[in-house]
């Protein structure tokens, strides 16, 4: 039976585009009052150069293209979109699944990778430290802890004093997410919110929303 769920956090229990959006409006509303650029035309100027370049150079490009290399730094922007309060929220299938949890006595845990000083303003945003019975932000440790390596995994479950084989982790990326779980004898499910073809990940179950993960629940997977 299962005893323990854990959550990714990006795209798994809020939309991580809202926080790239929330981030790159503060950067610019920052630039706005440095420079008097306006805000809404720097914000959708990261927007396209996040589609057409991915991320990486967003900023340094932006001041090389403004001819301000004399007067900012993209390490100054990346610290303003790191540090920034994000206007993010939990999907609306959070909470109710959270509740449901709670009154099966179930414990719930969230493991994270990213930097932790953004992670944490996350949340801190959400309001998860309240809810969720255990928080990891794996950078808190180092990169070598970070997913999928299975001893982040252990060590929550150790935590929250649940065997492997009475937990589930439910996470968005088929690349990092699936591999220890299995390893360690955790069941699990890849959550993708909208229809994206033929699954073929390491994930035990597939489904499009965490309503169906009482379904799972239900079961009494053994």
């Amino acid at each position: 039976m299962i005893k323990a769920v854990i959550f990714d956090l990006d795209d798994t229990l809020y939309r991580e585009m809202d926080y790239v959006e929330s981030g790159f409006l503060a950067v610019a509303e920052h630039l706005e009052g440095r420079f008097g650029i306006d805000r809404k035309v720097t914000k959708a100027r990261f927007l396209d150069s996040l589609i057409r370049n991915g991320r990486g150079r967003i900023f340094d490009d932006w001041i090389h293209e403004e001819r301000l290399n004399e007067f900012i730094s993209a390490s100054e922007l990346v610290d303003v979109y790191r540090s920034h309060l994000p206007n993010i929220a939990l999907y609306p299938d959070v909470e109710p699944i959270l509740n449901k949890l709670k009154s099966l006595r179930i414990s719930s845990g969230i493991i994270t990778d990213g930097c932790l000083k953004v992670q944490m303003m996350k949340i801190k945003t959400l309001g998860l430290s309240e809810i969720m019975d255990n928080i990891v932000c794996t950078d808190a440790k180092g990169g070598d802890y970070s997913k999928p390596n299975p001893r982040v995994f252990l060590d929550m479950l150790e935590r929250l004093r649940i065997p492997p084989n009475e937990s589930i982790y439910i996470g968005n990326d088929p690349a990092k997410d699936f591999k220890a779980p299995r390893v360690i004898g955790m069941y699990s499910a890849h959550i993708s919110r909208s229809p994206i073809g033929t699954h073929t990940c390491e994930a035990d179950y597939h489904i499009m929303g965490l309503g169906e993960l009482a379904d799972i629940l239900n079961r009494r997977i053994y």
